[in-house]
């Protein structure tokens, strides 16, 4: 059974509502660090301008990771990057920790000579993810 998981985008939407804020707040500052050029101004101007760079960087670095599943294998996407894990395997390491919708939840996907993938509820809703785990998984 073949099944795509939705993507959860709640931490871009989030930073992208926070760098408008902080764009608008620095835009708003470096007018009036530009009127008033006293200490105070050009200094809060500089650090809204240093947060909003810092946000925009964190935007920038947060891929969404997509998740689907194809004939027992899971296909993760994580913007250029591919990688796929036999569910079928007894080989492929999976180990589940915490009960789905509890905090704490997630799930860790052994990868040879690398640390393990990590998908936790940030990433896909744990119910569903652990059904199809169980589907393919009976250990």
């Amino acid at each position: 059974m073949n099944v795509d998981f939705s993507p959860r985008r709640g931490t871009r939407r989030v930073t992208g509502v926070l760098l408008l804020v902080t764009l608008v707040a620095t835009a708003g500052a470096g007018w009036v660090a530009y009127d008033e050029p006293t200490t105070l101004t050009i200094g809060l101007a500089c650090t809204l301008l240093s947060v909003t760079l810092a946000i925009s960087g964190a935007r920038a670095g947060a891929s969404t990771m997509e998740l689907s599943t194809r004939g027992g294998q899971l296909e993760v996407r994580r913007g250029s990057r591919r990688e796929i894990f036999d569910l079928t395997s007894r080989y492929t390491q999976i180990e589940v920790v915490g009960a789905p919708g509890r905090r704490g939840w997630k799930v860790l996907l052994g990868r040879f000579g690398r640390d393990p993938l990590v998908i936790d509820s940030s990433v896909v809703d744990p119910r569903t993810f652990t059904e199809a785990l169980q589907r393919y998984r009976r250990d």
